[in-house]
């Protein structure tokens, strides 16, 4: 599982349709956050999952986003796609205290010494 934060930049939503009946998707592109500014995708699968998710999901918000990639192949092309797990809502204000802490391996936060 990876972590990444940003600014949410676009939101889609899309039905997709096939034999097996209709699926909702959902699409968000977040620019990160920091001194790298790389955009990424995330994709959303399923109505359940999409509810879960819409109150964090809005243009301009910063939020945290947990994911996993997923492959797959087709006519020996690959293909990846970055699959949002969790969506977390980021207060701004705290990431600007973040910058003086460092993540320890169990998820606190601790205050650096200078």
């Amino acid at each position: 599982m990876y972590n990444i934060r940003g600014s949410i930049k676009e939101i889609n939503q899309e039905t997709i349709k096939n034999d097996n009946g209709e699926w909702l998707k959902m699409t968000f592109v977040i620019e990160q956050t920091g001194d790298f500014k790389n955009i990424y995708q995330f994709e959303i699968f399923g109505e359940e999952s999409i509810n879960l998710h819409k109150n964090a999901i809005k243009e301009g918000r910063v939020v945290d986003v947990d994911f996993y990639i997923k492959c797959r192949e087709y006519k020996g092309r690959y293909y990846n796609t970055l699959v949002a797990k969790e969506v977390r809502y980021t207060n701004v204000n705290d990431m600007e205290n973040e910058r003086f802490a460092v993540k320890m391996n169990n998820g606190s936060m601790k205050d650096l010494p200078f």
